[in-house]
């Protein structure tokens, strides 16, 4: 099941950084860069996030996240993240999907930045229609790729 999550909410905050600190570091791992922002959060940054949230719950506990920034000009996926005790499932799917059908709904680009090294996310977002924008690099062997979908 879909929800909007109020991530303001103290419990809320402490549920997402419970599904978000295990998924970057499974990242980190792949792309061999612990230095990921989403490693380091808090509850209280979290609750002073200017990001909009979406969050899959199965059998009320939340497994995945999508959360993302809208500009005057693109939408912007900051986060997508699944607990990784339920990758493959779909979840990243349905949440993308969700997001694409009924709040982008072909109005604006969308955007996202990935580990160029994750190849699992890349290739997510490629199946999903993104295409690849440039490499950014954030520091020697690491390097970020930016990729958008337009409407």
């Amino acid at each position: 099941m879909i929800v909007f999550l109020d991530p303001g909410n103290k419990e809320t905050a402490e549920e997402l950084l419970q599904v978000q600190i295990p998924a970057y570091r499974k990242e980190a791992e792949r792309i061999k860069f612990d230095g990921i922002p989403y490693l380091h959060d808090t509850v209280k940054s979290i609750q002073s996030s200017k990001e909009s949230f979406i969050g899959f719950k199965e059998e009320q506990t939340l497994v995945g996240v999508l959360a993302y920034e809208q500009t005057d000009e693109d939408y912007v996926i900051s986060r997508l993240f699944v607990d990784p005790e339920h990758f493959r499932k779909g979840i990243a799917k349905a949440l993308l999907g969700f997001f694409m059908k009924e709040i982008v709904r072909n109005s604006k680009p969308v955007t996202v930045t990935s580990g160029t090294e994750n190849a699992p996310a890349i290739n997510f977002y490629e199946k999903s229609g993104f295409f690849k924008m440039k490499e950014v690099i954030v520091q020697e062997g690491v390097s970020l790729t930016m990729l958008k979908m337009s409407p």
